[in-house]
């Protein structure tokens, strides 16, 4: 069962600019909690980068799960600021956590890139 909790925001403005905010919640007897986490990873690696070319990996979860977070980290030969990561967001069904590097500048060829991709996952309580 996939269950959405939206969270109500309020905002007052305050004279002199300040700003204060209280949040409104569903009742704790609509609250699902998420179970114990873990980490998935999945990692694309190239003995020699291309120019211009997207390395894409993809870090999906169990059936059972959703991606409540991840992240990309980019291990390469080149000096830092030649690859960016390019994408670190979930996927569409909430199952994935979607990352790619791409480079941010021309490169030689001959050197390796490690994208690693990691998803947050955790099983839905009852």
């Amino acid at each position: 069962m996939r269950m959405t909790i939206v969270t109500a925001l309020t905002v007052t403005a305050i004279a002199a600019g300040a700003v204060t905010a209280t949040a409104a919640q569903a009742a704790p007897s609509q609250l699902r909690s998420l179970g114990a986490t873990h980490i998935v990873t999945a990692t694309v690696s190239t003995p020699s980068a291309i120019s211009g070319a997207n390395y894409p990996a993809t870090a999906t979860c169990a059936d059972t799960e959703q991606a409540v977070g991840g992240g990309v980290s980019i291990q390469t030969g080149f000096p830092p600021g030649v690859f960016a990561v390019i994408q670190s967001q979930p996927s569409i069904d909430g199952k994935s956590w979607v990352g790619s590097a791409a480079t941010a500048q021309k490169i030689p060829s001959g050197r390796s890139l490690t994208v690693t991709t990691y998803a947050v996952c955790a099983p839905f309580g009852v």
